[in-house]
């Protein structure tokens, strides 16, 4: 549920839908799910323990007695109705474009958030007709997205949805439960509460904390929007509910002050370990950066988003090295100079764009000319021009 849409800074792009290709899913789909994985040389991952912590405080829920809760798990490829359409989503909501959300076919995709698993589950639950169900829907989202620290394509996430017979929830109950998750989630850090709209809610709002002087999202929740019940078979006039989603890498990231989303996956064991816990993160390193800036050419509605998708996938295996990506400067075809036109061998539906590429190990010294060899394969991925050129 957290973080469903792109952030507001972004422009609204013409809705497009490209169809990934098997070695972007097969790459999307190789990230281990970690609320769902414990290595045993190592331990149980903080990812697991959040998630953990969550489903022991649902316990204290208010009810005589609190029902039993469904961990629902479900496959990451779903319909463009279930991500979409069914949590009512506008159909001219820029979410819905490739440019954010990654398309197996024409009517799949890699889930964007993993409130596209309530739906068919709320089909399931129409069929029991139960008094009082309590579901939590753990796992990986899927989203193309910016490059950079705090920002990854593939993101833990956990929703819990509490559908209830012969009660009417109120924002009281959805204070109630918001507060318990929060407490859970976030010891010592204080809610910052704000009214938000989401298409599948009524009353909804955001949960922020300071970090530092940074405001982050920790959570979002609303009532159940009767619509979205109403579809699935379960009467809003006898059924309403209650919905909470949070992000279980943007929570980490806090407790444990991480510096960069890339060490929740890191593969130094020495950070590994640190990983196991919810103390502060101690550095083990500080490991130099490696930056190169790219002029290349691309079609005019290509965003940052489709960028940073593309150097993930021409990276590979190596994509953890990946540590931002910038964009410097964007010129259209009719702003260059004709020898710029000539060199670049841009089309009239092209741009130019100066992208910066920053590459850091986590664990280990990068050098020039293995750095020099990944970003060529990344100039051949992004490049669409007969020319352009690769500043080293």
């Amino acid at each position: 549920m957290t973080d469903t849409t792109h952030n507001s800074k972004h422009v609204m792009h013409t809705l497009k839908k490209e169809i990934m290709t098997e070695q972007a899913l097969e790459q999307a789909l190789s990230y281990t799910d970690l609320t769902e994985n414990t290595d045993s040389k190592i331990g149980k991952h903080a990812i697991k323990s959040l998630l953990d912590d969550l489903i022991t405080s649902l316990a204290s829920l208010p009810a005589n007695p609190v029902p039993c809760t469904q961990i629902i798990r479900l496959s990451p490829i779903t319909s463009v109705a279930n991500n979409f359409d069914r949590l009512k989503f506008p159909i001219d909501n820029p979410g819905r474009s490739s440019t954010y959300t990654r398309y197996v076919t024409e009517d799949t995709v890699l889930r964007a958030h993993v409130t596209a698993m309530v739906p068919p589950s709320l089909d399931s639950l129409s069929k029991e007709q139960p008094n009082d169900a309590l579901l939590v829907f753990p796992g990986l989202a899927y989203r193309r997205d910016v490059s950079d620290k705090t920002h990854s394509g593939v993101f833990h996430q956990v929703d819990i949805w509490r559908i209830t017979k012969g009660k009417k929830y109120t924002r009281t109950d959805l204070m109630q439960l918001v507060n318990l998750i929060f407490n859970t989630l976030m010891p010592g850090y204080e809610p910052i509460v704000y009214e938000a709209d989401h298409p599948y809610t009524l009353d909804g709002i955001e949960v922020y904390v300071d970090a530092g002087g940074q405001m982050i999202e920790i959570l979002e929740a609303g009532l159940a929007h009767p619509e979205v019940l109403k579809e699935s078979g379960l009467n809003p006039e006898e059924y309403t509910g209650l919905a909470l989603g949070a992000g279980l890498d943007r929570i980490l990231m806090v407790r444990k002050q991480l510096p960069d989303i890339r060490l929740i996956r890191a593969k130094d064991e020495r950070i590994q370990k640190q990983m196991t816990n919810l103390e502060s993160y101690t550095s083990v390193s500080s490991m130099p950066p490696i930056s190169r800036d790219i002029s290349y050419s691309t079609m005019n509605d290509y965003s940052e988003e489709d960028v940073s998708e593309s150097i993930r996938l021409a990276l590979g295996d190596e994509v953890n090295l990946l540590e931002e990506v910038k964009i410097l400067n964007q010129t259209s075809y009719n702003d260059l100079p004709d020898i710029a036109k000539e060199r670049l061998g841009i089309e009239p539906s092209q741009k130019n764009v100066l992208v910066r590429v920053v590459l850091r190990s986590l664990d280990q010294t990068l050098t020039k000319e293995y750095a020099n060899n990944l970003l060529d394969k990344v100039y051949i991925q992004i490049n669409q021009g007969k020319g352009g050129y690769l500043n080293t």
